[in-house]
């Protein structure tokens, strides 16, 4: 606490901090100012203004976004690129509030007089978590070796992402011409999406891989409900699912109302920055229960039930990494504010699920048979080769 604290004050009492060489987060050319949430040269902010709201229409990386991006390479892969630009905390939705903010000002209004207002009006809502970057040329917290760990975490749950095709599934539900009310079965294929895509994650995750069959299905028994139900969130709010009024109207029917308000406002809590969100999937795969375990079934079955130490390892490493990328990105203040409201909602959340899954026949029906078959699954293809991390 008070290291943290002589660190900060001895930042912004130098004299020279502001003539102190900058670099771009993105591409390492020089930067002064933070751009939609991280420190970026103009290149990097004209290329993420200009592709950040279209991403599902870039071009893919051909070889498995591995592309190394920096000042001399930054325009040969968009998809590489865009994929940098998020991992430092560049956000999307910092470029709507930048357009409408344009839309509301016409351009014979004093830039000044606008920079004043956009002040005042921000103080009056809730704030903005901006990356405070203190250590703008100190990279130092994340090693090479971390640096390469936090970029399979991030790229491996983009590869399986449920994104394009939940996209596709809404897209498609309904014609124009005619609004087609949706059947349960259309209602729950975004749940199924977002199962199937944490169960591809964890499957291609090398900590995972080492287990023994019965461990997996164990920890899979354990974890999958309540790492999903996060993940469903985060597919909720960043396909703006809680706003498609059908949609939600038939979720309600299924799931009530009251379900239903908890999901909502779990998805507005949720932390902006969605590589927080994904680092944390990752911890709670590898926690010893993070939603619960149907008591019918027999516990002395359970491969992991005297050996959850095991589970250990893997989690402090996953936990370590994403303490010191929020330390990089916000530093410790900020970066201690945000922790505490994430494990309040984790908290929150594992009793949501768990709360769904008693209480839901429907949910409860869903859970059992995925995770039934997923355990059929991973007995019948023990033996075959797992691309980890998702990488061929």
């Amino acid at each position: 606490m008070l290291t943290g604290t002589l660190i900060i004050s001895d930042i912004f009492t130098q004299p020279k901090y502001s003539a102190r060489i900058r670099c771009c987060k993105v591409c390492g050319d020089t930067a002064s100012i933070i751009n939609y949430g991280a420190l970026s040269c103009q290149s990097c902010k004209t290329f993420f203004r200009r592709n950040g709201l279209q991403s599902q229409n870039r071009r893919l990386c051909f070889f498995n976004r591995t592309c190394e991006i920096n000042v001399d390479t930054r325009r040969k892969c968009t998809d590489c690129r865009l994929a940098k630009c998020r991992l430092v905390g560049m956000s999307s939705d910092l470029i709507r509030k930048e357009e409408k903010q344009e839309k509301k000002y016409p351009s014979t209004v004093c830039k000044s007089s606008i920079s004043n207002y956009t002040v005042v009006k921000q103080e009056m809502t809730v704030p903005q978590l901006w990356s405070c970057n203190l250590l703008y040329d100190d990279r130092s917290m994340l090693d090479n070796s971390e640096e390469k760990l936090l970029t399979n975490i991030i790229n491996a749950i983009d590869i399986y992402s449920a994104l394009p095709q939940v996209h596709y599934v809404i897209q498609n539900l309904y014609s124009s011409s005619s609004i087609i009310h949706f059947k349960e079965i259309n209602t729950l294929q975004i749940i199924i999406l977002s199962y199937i895509s944490m169960r591809s994650f964890i499957n291609a995750i090398p900590d995972f891989r080492i287990l023994t069959v019965n461990e997996q299905c164990s920890l899979i028994e354990r974890n999958l409900n309540g790492i999903a139900v996060l993940y469903s969130t985060f597919i909720f709010r960043d396909a703006r699912i809680i706003s498609n009024y059908h949609y939600m109207n038939d979720f309600t029917s299924i799931y009530g109302l009251e379900i239903v308000q908890q999901t909502i406002h779990i998805t507005k809590q949720l932390d902006n920055d969605s590589t927080i969100i994904k680092l944390m999937l990752i911890i709670l795969a590898f926690s010893s229960n993070c939603s619960i375990v149907d008591f019918h079934q027999d516990v002395h079955n359970d491969s992991l039930l005297y050996g959850t130490h095991r589970l250990l390892g893997s989690q402090n490493v996953y936990a370590e990494l994403l303490w010191k990328y929020m330390i990089c990105q916000y530093g410790y203040y900020t970066s201690a504010l945000r922790f505490a409201r994430l494990i309040q909602l984790v908290l929150e959340l594992i009793k949501y699920s768990a709360n769904i899954y008693i209480n839901n026949r429907t949910h409860h029906n869903l859970v059992d048979d995925f995770i039934q078959k997923t355990k059929e699954l991973l007995i019948m293809n023990q033996n075959e080769q797992v691309p980890l991390w998702g990488k061929n």
